[in-house]
């Protein structure tokens, strides 16, 4: 089993098991490092966490992005 771990973003609130056992709980939007298998159980529930090297979100920068040149186009 692959025990290297992935970067995701919670869509809503996940309960988690850890690998010796314990439960602990993440909240929507927050970051969360998930192995091979907790993924498998959660995929539907998470987004992948692209960061850049500025440390920003590529997925909330696009949103960003799209956001300002939509509010130029009305400014026009």
């Amino acid at each position: 089993m692959n025990s290297s771990k992935q970067a995701y973003i919670a869509k809503i609130p996940l309960v988690l098991t850890d690998d010796a056992g314990r439960t602990y709980r993440i909240s929507a939007g927050d970051k969360v490092e998930l192995t091979e298998t907790q993924f498998k159980d959660v995929s539907a529930y998470v987004i992948p966490n692209h960061v850049n090297d500025s440390g920003e979100n590529e997925d909330q920068k696009k949103k960003s992005n799209s956001t300002k040149s939509d509010e130029v186009k009305k400014v026009k």
